[in-house]
């Protein structure tokens, strides 16, 4: 029985050519991730600065300020008007189940979710 030569060469042509799909999805995602977020922060506190109407120790704030806790003013009914403040300003959508303690753990991890939510 003959083989057919050029099967094998398809098939990692194939495998290949996927591989090489997948490193460029990485390289594309790995050059989104690379985009700083400070700006992103920034726009974030104004959101919560603004909802919550928080003093001028809000501003001072870093990524690794703890939310829900630590602010008296984040309350359940906040969450609900910082997500709404959120969707409009940035443009996103947030869907109930994807509302959780850990999102409003810090404003780094809020600000990381907008960024994904963003780049969906």
């Amino acid at each position: 029985m003959m083989r057919d030569a050029s099967r094998p060469f398809s098939r990692l042509t194939s495998v290949a050519y996927r591989r090489w799909i997948l490193v460029i999805l990485a390289a594309h995602q790995l050059r989104l991730r690379s985009v700083p977020l400070e700006p992103l922060i920034e726009q974030t506190k104004a959101v919560l600065i603004e909802t919550l109407k928080l003093g001028s120790e809000a501003a001072r704030w870093r990524a690794d300020a703890p939310l829900l806790g630590a602010v008296p003013e984040l309350d359940s009914l906040a969450v609900i008007n910082v997500i709404t403040a959120l969707e409009d300003r940035f443009g996103i959508h947030i869907e109930d189940d994807e509302v959780s303690g850990d999102l409003f753990a810090t404003l780094g991890t809020l600000t990381e979710f907008v960024d994904e939510k963003m780049h969906d």
